[in-house]
């Protein structure tokens, strides 16, 4: 979480013991995500438009650059 208070970043935090995925942005740390919920914020973060085609790339399964 440090990192996001001292960058311009959103940290994702994935705990090994349970999976679950946090999300740390602007030292405010958002727990135990749904990946609805982790898609709503992330998509805030970087402007993406709900309907937009860069939007539709992220988050497919089994892709990879």
């Amino acid at each position: 979480m440090g990192v996001s208070e001292n960058a311009d970043c959103l940290s994702i935090i994935v705990s090994e013991e349970t999976g679950n995925v946090s999300l740390a942005q602007n030292g405010i740390i958002s727990e135990n995500l749904s990946k609805e919920k982790v898609k709503e914020i992330v998509y805030d973060a970087f402007d993406i438009g709900k309907n937009t085609a860069s939007r539709r790339h992220l988050f497919k399964k089994g892709e990879t650059k």
